[in-house]
C-alpha cells in the first residue's frame, strides 16, 4: 500500500501533462511547486486559489485545513478572502464530530478575517476517519510570488520553523512521541494551535 503524494516525476507524467491552458484569464495555473492559481480580474488585484485536503490528521482537522488554506494564499503574497469545506467522514461518525471539526475552523478563520463562504458535508463509507478537503480564494496585487518568480540573489524569509505542519500533526497524533517532548516543546505545540 502506498500513502502520500506522487513524486515530482510522477506529477509530471500522469497529472500536469494532461492539463492544457484553455483560459487567458488564468495567469497560473497547474504547475509544480505552486500552491496557488493566479485568475485575472479587471482591477488593480488577482484573485488566488488553492485547495488541500487533511487526510494525516485527525485532531485539529478543522484548524489545519483553514490554516494550511491561508498559509498557501499568504506564500504566494496574497490575503485569503474565503474558504470552503468538504467534510467527509465515516458512516458511524458522531454528529459532534462534525460540529468539531466546523467549530475549529471557523475559530481559525475568525483569526484570519476569512469567511468560511461554503461546502459539502456527508457520512460516507468511502473513508474510514474524517477528510476535510478545504478550498480557499484570496487577492493579491499582480500575480504575487511563484515559484517561477524567483530567481537567484532573492532573499527568502522564514518567519517560523520549517516542517511546522508535519511536525505539529506527527506530535498531536501521537502520544508516546508527545510524552519525549520536553514541557518547553508541548508548549511550543499548545501555542502553535492556540494562536
Amino acid at each position: 500500500m502506498r500513502l502520500g503524494k506522487l513524486t515530482t516525476e510522477e506529477l509530471s507524467q500522469n497529472v500536469l501533462n494532461k492539463i492544457k491552458k484553455v483560459n487567458s484569464e488564468v495567469l497560473m495555473g497547474a504547475a509544480i511547486g505552486e500552491d496557488c492559481a493566479v485568475i485575472k480580474t479587471d482591477s488593480e488585484f488577482n484573485y488566488l486559489i488553492t485547495a488541500d485536503p487533511i487526510t494525516g490528521a485527525t485532531k485539529d482537522s478543522g484548524m489545519l485545513a483553514v490554516e494550511i488554506c491561508c498559509n498557501d494564499i499568504a506564500a504566494s503574497a496574497g490575503s485569503p478572502l474565503a474558504i470552503m469545506l468538504t467534510v467527509m467522514v465515516p458512516p458511524e461518525t458522531p454528529l459532534k464530530t462534525i460540529s468539531d471539526i466546523i467549530e475549529e475552523a471557523q475559530h481559525t478563520a475568525e483569526k484570519y478575517g476569512v469567511e468560511i463562504a461554503g461546502g459539502h458535508t456527508e457520512f460516507t463509507d468511502a473513508v474510514n476517519r474524517p477528510i476535510i478537503s478545504a478550498f480557499a480564494i484570496g487577492k493579491v496585487k499582480n500575480k504575487g510570488k511563484t515559484s517561477t518568480s524567483i530567481s537567484n540573489g532573492d532573499k527568502i524569509l522564514v518567519s517560523k520553523f520549517l516542517g511546522l505542519e508535519g511536525t505539529f500533526i506527527i506530535c498531536n497524533e501521537n502520544q508516546d512521541i508527545k510524552n519525549q517532548l520536553s514541557n518547553e516543546e508541548v508548549s511550543f505545540l499548545i501555542n502553535i494551535k492556540n494562536n
